[in-house]
């Protein structure tokens, strides 16, 4: 006859198969959530870089001065980086104020068989134009 003293303890195999389930089921959530974090992390990098090279043809249009690329070829390309290839267009417009321009800057590219895009838009005052020149010394 056993006695209580004599039973050791142990688990039985269906407590062995709950373990192994929840183990099983912990894991795969948090390998999912790892890989929608990376792609996530993935896809914010493509973003900044758009925006990176939006902000730079800016600068580069302030530079060379508005008025100087109206109506200009210039304001397209490309740009590829190690990962991606980005194609950028550029669109200056005069507004009604002499010397105010819109500028728009719209980047695109491929991502998992998916088109991706940005638009920057500002204004930009061109100071290099004569008139303007006149206007602001009065």
């Amino acid at each position: 006859m056993r006695t209580a003293a004599n039973k050791k303890k142990a688990f039985s195999i269906v407590e062995a198969l709950i373990a192994a389930v929840v183990l099983s089921v912990s894991v795969m959530v948090i390998s999912a959530i790892t890989t929608r974090s990376l792609s996530a992390t993935r896809r914010a990098g493509l973003y900044q870089g758009a925006l990176d090279l939006a902000r730079k043809q800016i600068a580069i249009i302030e530079h060379m001065g508005v008025s100087e690329l109206l109506g200009s070829d210039m304001l397209e390309g490309e740009a590829k980086t190690e990962a991606i290839t980005y194609n950028w267009q550029g669109q200056i417009t005069q507004t009604d104020l002499d010397g105010l321009y819109d500028i728009n800057i719209r980047i695109d590219w491929q991502e998992s068989k998916r088109e991706r895009f940005i638009n920057l838009q500002t204004r930009l005052y061109d100071e290099g134009t004569q008139e303007n020149v006149e206007t602001l010394s009065r």
